[in-house]
């Protein structure tokens, strides 16, 4: 069986990825116009939340503790157990599917007086109305969860092509299905509780098409799959119970640190309408969420939406360097990965917070809160990618345990002092302490690593130091080539925004690059200089 090799797996991954975010950031043009704007979204988007948490411990704990398994135990030629091991684990996500459905159908009433009760009458939506619109995101789980098992296994294998496909077209049937279904809806019944509730009806339609194309790969696969037992070279078989408790103990760490952006916004959503009740801001608080956590997250996080793919490539060298303690190359090599992806997020973020403005409304309709939210909630983005990169070097040298003790103290210090800020800072403290968690949770990682294998620190801040130098002159560059823009042209139209992005965005990746390449950064990252001019030229 021919499989990917670790780039080229990872470059399948990535475009998927990029392909598939992209998809999921343009389709919400169409869907605010037939669904009526930001206000008639929030049940679409309350709900959402809870299945993207689902989402998260499926797609990222199960299916790489099924990939890291697999792949263990074919290395070792007891293809016996790692058949095993994908029947179990198979089962397992099923049954957690088939409960998180249960779950969703019976607890849907709760999740919703969660979020939306209380004493402000003047909400938009019901309990009941949210309710609805949950139970029909159920149907997604038991799908996702048997998708993911699938994608987990043929990773395990080192063939990525079904995972890149299913994710992509899952992406496609649900948007496709969600639109037309939504247009459908409000143009016949003109109901738009019933319009979110096919919105989220197609997120499982979307799951079921993944479940096919991935039953149809594994059946191409089948025969040449490393599951034969006349192939077994092993003779030690691992008991079921065994195998149970170690997809467990692997899974969990997984689970934990994919998931954990998520639980910190259903705190957030779980407690700022009670919070801003009491200072008679509940209906503002529900607008500013629904802004900053749905239309604002969709925006900034793309910048950052490549860093687990980018980092995956790393990590077997990382694996590799701590297993044979060569620790000064390790420390030289973590240097590299968390700069190479810092180079790309800065930048992007750095530009998105001096095209504010006119990406939001590239996008959405004007909102007069919705540039500030931008703003606050850059930094916030940033300090996500850290966090997740340093949680991942944290596995990758056997840190787990940590790695979750250190979330747990996280989840504990934003869940205590949320509603100290929110007070404070309104819905802005929401985010405000979000940031904090995160940089006490960064600094943590950053120690432990440290203790560890010495990192080399003085060079790692020496060449940070040259993005934001970078960074900065672009920033200074767009923002006065925005500000001429605007003073001599009326933006009004969305391809208008569309325009002066591109031409912002091209002008200052140009110049960004080139202050980078003039300080030495690339030969330090890539062993030689990439000269910008030289690239210009052979074209």
């Amino acid at each position: 069986m021919k499989r990917d090799s670790l780039f080229k797996g990872t470059f399948i991954l990535s475009v998927s990825l990029i392909l598939t975010k992209i998809i999921g950031l343009i389709y919400i043009i169409p869907f605010y116009v037939i669904i009526g704007g930001p206000d008639n979204m929030i049940l679409f988007n309350y709900s959402y939340n809870y299945y993207v948490l689902i989402l998260e411990l499926s797609s990222a704990g199960i299916p790489l503790t099924l990939a890291k398994l697999v792949s263990k135990y074919n290395e070792e030629g007891n293809y016996v157990t790692s058949r095993k091991i994908a029947k179990v684990g198979s089962t397992i996500l099923l049954v957690t599917g088939i409960l998180g459905f249960l779950f969703f159908i019976f607890g849907s009433d709760y999740l919703a007086a969660q979020t939306i009760a209380t004493a402000d009458k003047k909400l938009l939506y019901s309990v009941d109305e949210l309710s609805l619109v949950i139970k029909t995101l159920s149907l997604a789980l038991p799908f996702v969860m048997i998708s993911s098992g699938l994608r987990g296994i043929f990773q395990g294998h080192e063939i990525m092509m079904p995972t890149a496909m299913s994710q992509f077209v899952e992406q496609v049937i649900r948007i496709v299905v969600m639109l037309v279904g939504a247009y459908l809806v409000m143009n016949i019944y003109g109901n738009v509780v019933y319009a979110n509730a096919v919105a989220t009806l197609a997120t499982g339609i979307g799951a079921i098409i993944s479940v096919l194309i991935l039953l149809y790969y594994y059946r191409k696969y089948k025969n040449s799959l490393d599951f034969n037992q006349d192939n077994n070279v092993y003779s030690n078989d691992v008991s079921t119970f065994s195998i149970v408790k170690e997809i467990f103990y692997v899974a969990i760490p997984f689970m934990i640190v994919s998931s954990f952006f998520s639980i910190l916004t259903l705190i957030d959503q779980n407690t700022l309408i009670p919070v801003m009740d009491k200072i008679n801001l509940a209906h503002v608080a529900e607008k500013e969420f629904n802004i900053y956590n749905n239309f604002v997250n969709k925006l900034v996080m793309i910048a950052v939406s490549l860093a687990p793919a980018f980092t995956g490539a790393f990590l077997p060298a990382i694996t590799r360097l701590y297993a044979k303690k060569d620790f000064d190359m390790l420390s030289e090599q973590i240097n590299k990965v968390l700069l190479a992806l810092l180079m790309l997020v800065i930048p992007a973020l750095v530009g998105m917070y001096a095209l504010a403005e006119p990406l939001y409304l590239a996008f959405y309709s004007p909102e007069p809160r919705a540039v500030y939210f931008m703003h606050i909630y850059i930094p916030l983005a940033l300090l996500y990618s850290l966090y997740g990169m340093t949680g991942i070097i944290m596995q990758a040298i056997d840190k787990q345990t940590l790695n979750v003790l250190i979330i747990i103290l996280g989840l504990l210090f934003k869940y205590s002092l949320n509603e100290q800020f929110i007070l404070k800072f309104e819905t802005s403290g929401a985010i405000f302490c979000s940031m904090l968690t995160y940089i006490l949770m960064i600094f943590l990682n950053i120690m432990v690593i440290h203790f560890k294998i010495k990192l080399k620190l003085g060079q790692f801040i020496s060449n940070l130091t040259k993005i934001f130098v970078s960074s900065s002159i672009m920033f200074i560059l767009i923002s006065a080539i925005y500000d001429a823009i605007i003073s001599n042209f009326n933006i009004v139209q969305k391809i208008d925004s569309v325009i002066l992005i591109m031409i912002c965005a091209t002008v200052g990746s140009i110049i960004y690059f080139f202050v980078l390449t003039k300080m030495k950064f690339l030969k330090y990252l890539f062993g030689r200089n990439i000269s910008i001019l030289a690239i210009v030229r052979r074209r």
